[in-house]
C-alpha cells in the first residue's frame, strides 16, 4: 500500500514537471518570436525630393541649319581650299573660280573709265572758257559716269569668283573637284556636265523626336533630355528641349 502511494506521488510529480517544462519552453519560445529584429542595415533616412519619370521615343538626327553652296557666276573651279569634315568660319574663302577672262574685262573697263574721266575734265575746262555748250558738257559727264558705274559693278562682281562660307560650320559634303564646271543653281545651263552645288555646309545638331500624343503634356521647353544613338550604344548625351511642335 505504501509503495502504491509513492508511485502515485511520483507520477503526479512527473506530470507537474512536464507541464511546467512545457510551459517554460512555450514562454521562452514566444518571447524569442516577439523580440524585435535588427533591420538597421535596411533603413535609410527619409528625405524630401521629387520622383523622376521618363518618356522614351525615337527620332532623327539632323543639322540645325544646312545649306548647299552654289556659285553666283558660272565657270571652272580654279581651287578648292577645304575638304569634307573641315570646320570653316563665316566669310572664309573655301573655293575659287577661274576669273582670268573677267580680270581682262575689268582692266578694259578701268581704262575706259579713265579715258571718259579725262575727256569730261577737258570738256569741263572748255565749258568754263565758253568754248562748248552746256549740252556738250552734260553729254561727256553722262559718258564718264556710265563708264565709271560699269567699272564699279565689274569690280564688285569680281568677288563672285571667290566662294565664301555664309556662316560658321562644318563642310559635310563636297560635290566638285578642281576643273569642274559649275553654274548658279537658279540658272539652266546648256552644259549637261555643269554642277550647281560646290559644298554642303552644316552647323549644329538637333533631334526631331516623335512623342506620343498622350505624353505631350508631360514635356516642357527647357527640360533636360538624354540621347542615345546607334553609333555609340553605351553612351548617353545630354540635350535640351528647345521646341514643341503644335502638330506632327
Amino acid at each position: 500500500m505504501l509503495d502504491l502511494i509513492k508511485k502515485n506521488i511520483n507520477y503526479k510529480n512527473g506530470i507537474i514537471f512536464f507541464i511546467f517544462a512545457s510551459l517554460s519552453f512555450f514562454l521562452i519560445n514566444n518571447l524569442k518570436k516577439n523580440k524585435p529584429k535588427d533591420i538597421s542595415e535596411f533603413v535609410v533616412p527619409v528625405e524630401r525630393g521629387s520622383l523622376s519619370e521618363s518618356i522614351n521615343s525615337s527620332g532623327e538626327i539632323k543639322a540645325s541649319r544646312s545649306v548647299k553652296i552654289s556659285p553666283r557666276k558660272q565657270g571652272f573651279i580654279k581651287s578648292i581650299k577645304v575638304n569634307e569634315g573641315d570646320y570653316v568660319k563665316k566669310n572664309q574663302i573655301i573655293a575659287t573660280l577661274d576669273n582670268l577672262d573677267f580680270k581682262y574685262k575689268i582692266e578694259e573697263l578701268e581704262l575706259q573709265a579713265e579715258k571718259q574721266k579725262s575727256d569730261f575734265m577737258r570738256r569741263e575746262y572748255l565749258y568754263k572758257e565758253g568754248a562748248i555748250s552746256k549740252q556738250d558738257l552734260e553729254d561727256y559727264q553722262i559718258k564718264f559716269e556710265t563708264s565709271q558705274a560699269k567699272f564699279n559693278d565689274a569690280s564688285a562682281e569680281n568677288s563672285f569668283y571667290f566662294i565664301k562660307a555664309p556662316f560658321d560650320g562644318e563642310i559635310t559634303a563636297k560635290y566638285v573637284e578642281t576643273g569642274s564646271y559649275v553654274a548658279p543653281s537658279a540658272n539652266l545651263s546648256s552644259n549637261p556636265n555643269s554642277k550647281n552645288y560646290i559644298f554642303e555646309l552644316s552647323d549644329g545638331i538637333e533631334i526631331i523626336a516623335k512623342v506620343p500624343e498622350s505624353d505631350i503634356g508631360r514635356i516642357k521647353i527647357g527640360q533636360e533630355a538624354l540621347v542615345r544613338i546607334e553609333a555609340y550604344p553605351s553612351r548617353k548625351f545630354k540635350a535640351e528641349i528647345i521646341e514643341i511642335a503644335s502638330r506632327a
